[in-house]
């Protein structure tokens, strides 16, 4: 039989946010807005309409659980699967709020994926098993993968 870890993750880090971050997003949107009109730009006024509109109702989502399993042939998040061979490396982050592992795709547009780790998920054991598929290197979140969270993303 084959060896895999399992366990449940938020899709992703979810902060609750209060009455002002939503006031404060519609009064910079709603700013950038009358300033885009006032330039004669109206599709660019609409345009940050519906995006404030869609940042907003994105932000009122909690995130969903997803199924991760780690085994011999890649990782599964969720519906994806990671095959060891479109990976590079990894590195269990233990310092942020939310402690993840953070492995490196060989994919251009997707180059790191985050997966939160649960409290009953063992770093070490997952440390472990990973490193008989792929070597372990200090990766960080991209800046602005750690701004957006510093925000409430």
């Amino acid at each position: 039989m084959e060896e895999k870890i399992n366990w449940q993750s938020l899709e992703h880090f979810h902060t609750e946010k209060g009455v002002e971050w939503y006031w404060a997003v519609g009064i910079i949107a709603g700013g950038s807005a009358v300033a885009a009109i006032l330039l004669s730009n109206f599709v660019f006024a609409v345009l940050i309409v519906i995006a404030a509109f869609s940042l907003m109702m994105f932000a009122s989502q909690p995130p969903k659980i997803v199924d991760v399993e780690i085994n011999g042939r890649g990782v599964m998040f969720g519906e994806y699967f990671y095959p060891y061979n479109s990976l590079d490396s990894f590195w269990i982050d233990l310092e942020h709020v939310a402690p993840k592992v953070i492995i490196k795709s060989k994919k251009l547009l997707m180059h790191l994926v985050s997966v939160h780790l649960s409290e009953e998920s063992d770093p070490e054991e997952i440390r472990d098993f990973l490193i008989e598929y792929l070597p372990e290197e200090e990766l960080k979140d991209p800046f602005f993968h750690r701004l957006m969270e510093y925000f409430g993303f």
